[in-house]
């Protein structure tokens, strides 16, 4: 019976060190992917602070907000244009 507990307590130890090590390289893959990800996301933020700073703008002057993406130096919108 020993024998059995000694060999489910080693398959144990196992397993806890491979979820740890799994862990740790999951840790070390995210640092390494979101930096590469994050300035997709800062692009984003930045066109929309900018375009709420031009909302903003042009409800002060009294005038209908129109979004203008060459206005505000946006590229790759051309849907928004056209329409």
């Amino acid at each position: 019976m020993s024998i059995f507990v000694s060999f489910g307590e080693l398959q144990t130890q196992f397993y806890r060190s491979f979820g740890k090590i799994h862990c740790h390289l999951l840790h070390q893959i995210a640092f390494i992917v979101l930096p590469v990800l994050t300035p997709n996301r800062i692009y984003r933020t930045a066109i929309l602070l900018l375009s709420l700073k031009d909302y903003e703008r042009q409800k002060k002057q009294g005038v209908e907000p129109k979004f203008d993406p060459k206005a505000l130096g946006i590229e790759g919108v051309e849907y928004w244009i056209t329409q």
